[in-house]
């Protein structure tokens, strides 16, 4: 069952969003566990989502996928970091080329609720990122930081979530789900529809994409007065699925990938650029919720039913 009761307590109703053109007053939401999940799983739409000047574009990058290192060995989260960051920057020029923008960012922390944060802007892009620990593919966590992970403070097994900077701590899910909510409403100030797109707690696999994607889901039922999607994508699954992203749409996921991929290199890190990561170029599959019907049909990237 989703895990979406407090949307359905009060109402709100979700509607299919496939690559319809959003209207000005739409904000997107790209909720990233790991730096490098939504170039793979989240793509072509992310990139629709950014192409849109008059839509704005909220990517949440949750864990640093630091796998363990915390901030050493050669700073392996910051070369996350940066790939994401080059990878949003790549999509967002290829539809305004000739801006001249470059690769700086507008860089900045933030602070919600007492919690400070670093956050990117870049035309119609905002990127925040929370840094908290990676929650290792069982989410048992790692030693660096005594085993906390997503899944074990959203179960209460954890009693703090400290960010891998050490620059805040979150004291309950409670505590995080608020900061979030805030960002939010901040950023959504002026938005009536408000798009969630999240992995599939329900065909994922690694815990931390399960537990990001219901954190966000409780978040979503607390926002009000305001037109909520919901999109829901299958991950690390779709290796073996057929592909489904095709002409341009694939040319853009491939590069989008590849210039992700290269700033690890760049970092001094392995690239990505693998059979096992490939076989998820290509490929994008999401469930669009409308919480009226007891059944729900996965679609493909145009929003046509797979069979």
């Amino acid at each position: 069952m989703k895990s979406l009761v407090s949307l359905i307590v009060i109402g709100i109703i979700v509607t299919s969003c496939s690559f319809q053109k959003p209207s000005k007053n739409t904000t997107s939401i790209y909720v990233v566990p790991h730096p490098d999940d939504w170039q793979l799983f989240m793509n072509p739409n992310a990139s629709y989502s950014i192409k849109n000047p008059d839509e704005k574009v909220l990517f949440f990058h949750i864990t640093s996928g630091d796998a363990g290192k915390g901030t050493g060995y050669n700073k392996y989260y910051l070369a996350r970091e940066k790939g994401s960051l080059k990878a949003l920057r790549f999509v967002s020029n290829t539809f305004t080329s000739g801006a001249r923008l470059g690769p700086n960012m507008h860089e900045k922390v933030v602070k919600f609720d007492g919690h400070r944060i670093k956050k990117y802007t870049y035309r119609n892009i905002v990127a925040y990122f929370l840094r908290l620990p990676d929650g290792n593919v069982d989410g048992s966590g790692f030693s660096k930081f005594d085993f906390v992970s997503l899944q074990k403070f959203y179960e209460g097994t954890a009693t703090s979530l400290p960010t891998i900077d050490n620059r805040t701590k979150y004291t309950s899910p409670e505590d995080l789900k608020e900061t979030l909510k805030s960002i939010i409403q901040l950023e959504c100030a002026d938005s009536e529809i408000v798009k969630f797109n999240l992995p599939d707690e329900n065909t994922a696999t690694h815990p931390d994409h399960i537990y990001s994607s219901k954190i966000f889901q409780e978040v979503a039922g607390t926002l009000d007065n305001r037109s909520i999607n919901l999109n829901l994508y299958r991950d690390y699954d779709t290796d073996t699925m057929p592909q489904n992203v095709f002409g341009y749409d694939f040319l853009i996921s491939a590069a989008t990938w590849g210039v992700t991929t290269s700033e690890l290199s760049d970092n001094f890190h392995y690239s990505t650029w693998d059979s096992l990561h490939n076989s998820w170029i290509g490929k994008q599959y999401f469930e669009t919720l409308t919480l009226s019907q007891k059944n729900f049909s996965p679609t493909d990237s145009s929003g046509f039913t797979v069979n």
